[in-house]
């Protein structure tokens, strides 16, 4: 692997944001499997469930779903900061795998130069 730091990560926020999504639905869908699982196999626990539980529970329920998908996308943001990325990828979790980060890097500078050049280009007038 590179000594340099791991390459920046694309589109930050996007990530976050379907982090959050593909959290919520999953617990979303985890919950709804496993009501389905106990309505098909033990009704009498989820009518023993609802005669315990107030109503107002069910609502913190969707709060608590709403919690996991926000601690989901805080830690996404958190991985996505340079220094952490750059931990993660020492382990093979980064945001590029381990053996492209060289790769990734000179792309990355590449593109760069390239766009200095076009800066410089149009500074001088010198557009084609």
């Amino acid at each position: 692997m590179s000594k340099h730091a791991a390459p920046r990560i694309w589109f930050e926020n996007q990530r976050v944001i379907r982090t959050f999504l593909q959290t919520v639905a999953g617990t979303l869908a985890g919950v709804a499997t496993f009501v389905g699982i106990l309505a098909a196999f033990a009704p009498q626990f989820l009518e023993a469930i609802r005669e315990i539980l107030p109503e107002d529970w069910y609502a913190g329920g969707l709060l608590v779903v709403a919690f996991i998908g926000t601690l989901a996308a805080v830690l996404a943001k958190v991985m996505a900061l340079p220094l952490v990325n750059t931990f993660l990828t020492k382990f093979g979790a980064g945001s590029v795998p381990k053996s492209k980060v060289g790769l990734v890097l000179a792309v990355e500078q590449a593109q760069r130069e390239e766009h200095a050049d076009e800066q410089a280009r149009q500074a001088r007038g010198d557009l084609l």
